[in-house]
């Protein structure tokens, strides 16, 4: 069967001009963008870092950020909604004081906020 399917899969392809095919990036170098963050993607089609969170075997898109920062932010805002805390690029914001100088104002346990009631000062 000569000439037939099989030849044909045996054929090199040749570039114009005769000139070598263009070789593969080096075994140690990587071409892509990469991020350093956890739930971080670049997004090649779009050109910008893409946020997603992985929520009960799914993946959740949370938008698509110019810096790569940026969308690490938004993973971990969407992290702690979820109280996924082990899982944060960066650290946890410290919990705000709830001791205050100033007298009828005092911090909401539920409502994570300040609040502030008349006072008599008689």
């Amino acid at each position: 069967m000569k000439g037939g399917a099989a030849a044909k899969l045996k054929r090199k392809v040749k570039t114009p001009g005769g000139a070598p095919a263009k070789q593969p990036a080096a075994a140690g170098v990587d071409t892509r963008k990469r991020s350093t963050y956890r739930g971080v993607v670049w997004n090649s089609c779009l050109g910008l870092w893409s946020a997603r969170i992985l929520l009960h075997g799914k993946w959740k898109r949370l938008g698509c950020f110019e810096e790569e920062e940026s969308a690490a932010m938004a993973y971990d805002r969407s992290a702690v909604k979820y109280q996924m805390l082990d899982a944060l690029n960066f650290d946890p914001p410290a919990e705000p004081s709830t001791k205050t100088p100033i007298k009828g104002e005092s911090w909401m346990e539920g409502v994570p906020k300040w609040s502030v009631r008349p006072v008599d000062f008689k």
